[in-house]
Parts: structure tokens; sequence; C-alpha cells
């Protein structure tokens, strides 16, 4: 791929030269540009195990790299306005630069690497694999459940009324659904997925038990305190928000 086929990732249109012409128009979302980003260096990243030939590998990379380049410079030029956001462009760069490179920097007589590699340290303390592993995957059944009960709710409405509604299986992932809301109640949140994760899951639990309890949406139907929990639910979990 050359420089001429680049495309604008935001709006699906060519570049001339893989960037917008003014910091104008520079547009796009840090998160989801960094995850974009991510999931390329994670492509780069595997072709060294899987081709051996340097050659073949080293174009396979550029063109991967080619790819990132107009991600790269909407990142820098884009304004964090967020920890989160903060913390996603830390790890997009430590994860570029590798275990061995953060490691020269921050062991490096240049004063200027040793201060980044201490930065990106601790953006991104809270990256450990094992933290709130649990919690996470809680949250994403809970998430799951959550959408396959107002789903049926959806199908079971479309129903004739003399319709016979068999529910074990409603009632299996009901039960699950109310077992999983206990788990994650007492489960602590230790980083910032994790809370947020935890908002996600309240959110879900605040529809599911108002709608459930009164036959009306949470919109509808919701007392002032719930709408007071909603809006703390959006602020933790950001840009996701509830189902």
């Amino acid at each position: 791929m050359s420089q001429a086929e680049i495309f604008d990732i935001t709006t699906g249109r060519r570049l001339p030269n893989g960037r917008p012409e003014t910091t104008e128009q520079i547009t796009g979302d840090i998160l989801s540009l960094c995850a974009e980003f991510d999931a390329l260096n994670r492509q780069k990243v595997k072709l060294f195990d899987a081709i051996r030939d340097d050659k073949e590998r080293e174009c396979l990379v550029d063109a991967i790299e080619v790819q990132q380049e107009p991600i790269v410079y909407r990142l820098a030029n884009l304004r964090a306005t967020s920890i989160e956001e903060f913390r996603a462009r830390a790890r997009s760069l430590s994860l570029y630069l590798g275990d061995e490179h953060r490691t020269e920097d921050a062991n490096s007589d240049l004063w200027p690497n040793r201060l980044t590699a201490a930065i990106l340290r601790d953006l991104t303390a809270d990256d450990a694999p094992d933290r709130d592993a649990v919690l996470l995957d809680l949250c994403r059944q809970f998430d799951a459940d959550t959408r396959w009960q107002e789903r049926y709710d959806s199908d079971a409405l479309a129903l004739p009324v003399e319709t016979p509604k068999g529910r074990p299986e409603f009632d299996l992932v009901s039960d699950r659904w109310h077992g999983i809301l206990r788990q994650i109640i007492a489960l602590p949140a230790e980083t910032d997925a994790g809370i947020r994760a935890k908002g996600r899951a309240l959110g879900n639990a605040l529809t599911r038990i108002v709608a459930v309890a009164t036959g009306r949406s949470f919109e509808d139907q919701a007392e002032d305190y719930e709408r007071l929990a909603m809006s703390l639910v959006r602020d933790l979990a950001g840009k996701e928000g509830p189902v």
C-alpha cells in the first residue's frame, strides 16, 4: 500500500498523504483510535513469530505502519480531556515500544527517556491482567443476560394472547442474572475498567428492575433518585454507557 492509497479512517475518503490538510479537519474519538492502533500493532507483533523471511515480514510490517500513520497523526493532534484518554494513549505507546524498549528507557542515561518511561509506567499501572478479571467477566455475562431478557420480553409481547409462553429458559437466565448481580455487588473494583464495568452493571440493573416492577420503561417510570443513580452510571461508564 502506498501513501496515496491511505484512507481517512473517520470518513472513508482517500487522503493524498495520509493526513488531513489542516488541524481543523482532525476528528475522531481518542479511545476508538487507540483501540484501532493497538489492533494493528498486535497484528504487526504476530508477524515476527509467523514469518521467518525478513524481507517478506518487513514488507508486511511497513504496510501496517502505513495504516497506523494517519491514526498516530490524529492521536498526536487531538486533545485528551479525561484520564481514560491519557491512559489509552499511554497504553498504545507502551504496546508499540514493547517491553525491551521500555526497560531500556527506564534505565537510560537520558533524562527525557527515563521520565517518559516513568509516565508510561504510572499511566498503565492498572493494566495488570489479573486485577478485576473475575469482576469484568461477571459484568460481561451480566450485560449479555440483560440483553437476552430484554429480547425475550420483546418477543413475548409480540405473541398472540392465547399462545402458551414456556418460561424454563427465561427462569434459568433470570436466576443466573440475579446470582451474578449479587456477586458483582460483593466484589470491589480495583481498576478503572472494573469501576466502569460495575457502573454499567448498575445501569443494567436499574433499567431491568424498573421495567419488571412497573411494566414500563425506565425513562417513563423511574423515580428521581433512580434517575440520579443513572446519571452517575453514565459518568462512570463513560462512552459505553448502560445497555
